[in-house]
């Protein structure tokens, strides 16, 4: 894990095969749950 901000988190992972990088990833993982927290809130039609 790279950072973890407001259910949003940025991480990177990566394999060794023989200690030779076989394949890398970066992620960007959101959590709704806690990511919903910080929307801002929809204003209902007057």
């Amino acid at each position: 894990m790279l950072s973890w901000n407001r259910g949003i988190c940025k991480g990177r992972g990566f394999a060794r095969v023989d200690g030779e990088i076989a394949c890398e990833a970066d992620m960007l993982i959101t959590i709704p749950q806690i990511l919903e927290q910080y929307l801002p809130k929809k204003k209902s039609p007057a």
